[in-house]
């Protein structure tokens, strides 16, 4: 247990989606929007969270929420330890600071999806 749980918070980016849910449950396509990155990608993060018993994720309706699963981290105190360090040092810094400011837009989650592809849009047209 203790291996896995070392490989699976060796991870930037697996450690910067638990950064963002230490503020509770997030849906995917806020997490996808909040990081800046493609939707497959999380997803195999995701994924690898999950199985390692770090999140939770459940569906309503069409969307996908996910949430830290403090009953193992409650058995993990030194995971605990790490996520608690995590805020002051960059890149997980400034996901705090993208966090604020979604929470102060009047973006919603339902509507991010919309952006997102937008965005692609954009990329694709260079």
């Amino acid at each position: 247990m203790i291996t896995e749980t070392l490989k699976t918070l060796s991870d930037a980016t697996r450690l910067r989606i638990l950064n963002l849910l230490s503020h509770g449950e997030m849906c995917v396509c806020e997490l996808e929007y909040l990081l800046g990155i493609k939707q497959s990608n999380l997803s195999k993060h995701l994924g690898i969270l999950e199985r390692n018993h770090f999140i939770l994720r459940n569906r309503k309706n069409k969307f996908v929420y996910c949430q830290i699963n403090y009953e193992f981290l409650d058995q993990c105190h030194f995971a605990e330890e790490i996520l608690s360090l995590l805020k002051s040092e960059e890149p997980f810094s400034s996901d705090e600071m993208n966090y604020q400011t979604y929470l102060n837009s009047s973006l919603t989650y339902d509507c991010l999806p919309i952006l997102l592809l937008e965005e692609r849009l954009k990329e694709k047209r260079g």
